[in-house]
């Protein structure tokens, strides 16, 4: 019978042993045996949350197995910063410290156990770290440069105990991330990420302690008007300890995102809180719970959500720092953006007055054009324009002044899109909606323009999934009603009255005071033979908008098609809405 074949993989493996425990043990045997199991309840789960998988914990000693060399010195840096901060805490005589080393190579295993070279060169290697220190292997060194901010020291080719070959061995360096001086804030928003924490017992999810963070950067690093700290420096910082006040200074950067994630059955339960460094406020903070079993999914969804709430709790700071360091322009653009986003046309009537001061200012910047283009856009969306037609012409002059500042900001692409919608430019508004979203994917503010643009002038169905995207991504505020009217629009284009009435009615628990809302559900109302509804909604909207009339309603809805057009003009007619 022919033999079985040897299994066999590349893995990397970690060798840890207590320094000086006979001499520990000698001096107090019950205490040391204590405080080991101790640090054990703390050290040892760190091995799954890195990803790897525990082999042997005889005595002082730990040997792991590990599928990312990378994960396995991160996994080594944060025990030896958590012995150390467990140090302290504790007389020097009962002090504990891990020396620990790593190698990569193929491995043979079965169940329960591993062989190898790799096993043997990784322990001779933790044998000739010093206490609190880290020895690496070349191979390990070839792998980790570059991808981790650590600096390594060259200790030569060594000499180890029953190894036939020299290994050339490096030490890593672990108070190199922290000797360096701190970084200057960055001209602009600044954010950094930090690997979040696995409260579970299993090592089942421990991928998500890094991979969800790096995804979140992916996705804020398409934020242009925000700097955000590169992973290696996130994730090595943290690793000097979580005094948010220490890490913010190190890395340069005013916010910090950080999180944890723990597991129960099929259930999962993730937590993130935004900070404010200077004084350790939570700006933000959620918790997700998901019960699926797809984790590439699930981090995508995390991801964007998590980035679509940055986004929104930061969008003050876009303002701040668009006016640069010019406090007399500062306050009046940071008065402006919070007055358009309420809705309120008197709000609006100030923000634009604001704005144009702004603008004709030598400090103007990009949020001011942006924002006045978006506050006269709003003034046809809301019905209170006079001129229709005059306020579009002047908001495209100034999106298309906003693009050609910032052509790749997805805000001035938004801008730009609404515009040439409003001017019945119907493809090239879809395009800039479009490229809006491409440079943004995880804005709710791309999102809903997208949403719009095609609710008017393209594909009713991608309007409604791609507007419902954008209010789900957005907290409920006098903005976001904008952005569920637009899917009520698309559904009433759907023959879909029930969702078209129920996403009118939303928007409406946002913004009651305004007529948009109350024309669509009476259109949708009219869908549902629920006549009386259809009249006391339309009577509401002229309540809010002395414009109203069936003349003017192709002024302010810039539907590409004639049917659709006539369709609403009609349903809005039964319901009682006069000609002129």
């Amino acid at each position: 019978m022919a033999e079985k074949l040897v299994e066999r993989r590349l893995s990397a493996i970690l060798a840890a042993d207590i320094a000086g425990y006979s001499a520990l043990m000698g001096t107090n045997e019950a205490r040391t045996v204590h405080d080991l199991k101790a640090h054990q309840a703390v050290v040892l789960p760190m091995i799954g949350e890195f990803g790897g998988r525990i082999i042997d914990t005889a005595g002082d000693g730990i040997l792991a197995e590990f599928p990312s060399v990378v994960s396995t010195v991160n996994c080594a840096v944060a025990i030896q910063s958590k012995m150390a901060e467990r140090n302290a805490a504790f007389e020097p005589a009962r002090r504990m410290q891990f020396r620990i080393g790593i190698d990569i190579g193929e491995v043979i295993y079965d169940q329960a156990r591993i062989y190898g070279d790799g096993i043997n060169v990784a322990a001779r290697l933790e044998s000739i770290a010093e206490p609190g220190g880290i020895c690496i292997s070349s191979k390990v060194h070839e792998e980790v440069t570059g991808r981790l901010d650590l600096a390594y020291q060259d200790m030569g080719e060594q000499r180890l105990k029953n190894i036939m070959r020299p290994v050339r061995v490096y030490r890593v360096q672990l108070d190199s991330f922290s000797a360096r001086p701190p970084l200057a804030l960055a001209d602009k928003p600044s954010i950094a990420v930090l690997p979040f924490d696995n409260m579970s017992t299993g090592g089942a999810l421990a991928e998500l302690r890094f991979g969800l963070p790096e995804s979140i950067i992916t996705g804020l690093s398409r934020l242009r008007w925000l700097s955000v700290a590169a992973r290696n420096s996130s994730f090595a910082a943290v690793e000097t300890g979580r005094d948010m006040a220490k890490l913010a200074e190190q890395l340069g950067v005013r916010y910090l995102l950080e999180g944890s994630f723990q597991q129960r059955g099929p259930r999962l339960r993730v937590t993130a809180q935004l900070i404010d460094a200077r004084d350790g406020s939570h700006l933000w903070a959620q918790r997700y719970e998901n019960s699926g079993d797809d984790l590439f999914a699930i981090q995508d969804e995390l991801t964007q959500k998590i980035v679509a709430a940055i986004e929104q709790t930061l969008v003050a700071e876009v303002v701040r720092f668009s006016a640069k360091t010019d406090n007399t322009y500062e306050a009046p653009l940071r008065r402006a953006n919070r007055l358009h986003r309420s809705i309120e046309r008197q709000d609006n009537t100030d923000a634009q007055q604001l704005l144009r001061q702004l603008i004709a200012s030598p400090n103007v910047s990009v949020a001011a054009y942006q924002l006045l283009a978006n506050t006269l856009e709003l003034t046809i969306d809301c019905f209170w324009s006079e001129d229709p037609a005059a306020a579009a012409a002047e908001a495209l002059a100034l999106a298309q002044k906003a693009v050609q500042l910032a052509p790749l900001d997805y805000l001035s692409n938004y801008v730009l899109g609404r515009a040439l919608l409003h001017s019945g430019r119907h493809d090239l508004a879809i395009a800039a909606a479009r490229r809006s979203v491409e440079l943004n994917p995880n804005s709710a503010t791309s999102l809903g323009g997208l949403g719009g643009v095609l609710a008017f002038a393209g594909d009713a169905e991608e309007a409604t999934a791609v507007s419902e995207s954008g209010f789900r991504l957005s907290p409920p505020e006098p903005y976001t009603a904008l952005w569920i009217w637009y899917a009520a629009v698309a559904a009433f284009r759907l023959q879909q009255s029930e969702a078209a009435l129920r996403h009118s009615e939303t928007g409406i628990l946002v913004k009651p005071n305004v007529a948009t809302g109350h024309l669509i559900r009476a259109s949708a109302c009219w869908g549902l033979s629920r006549f009386s509804d259809a009249i006391a909604s339309v009577e509401e909207a002229r309540k809010w908008s002395r414009l109203l009339s069936l003349a003017r309603i192709p002024k302010y809805m810039p539907y590409r098609r004639r049917a659709d057009l006539e369709k609403m003009l009609e349903a809005l007619r039964e319901a009682g809405l006069p000609d002129e």
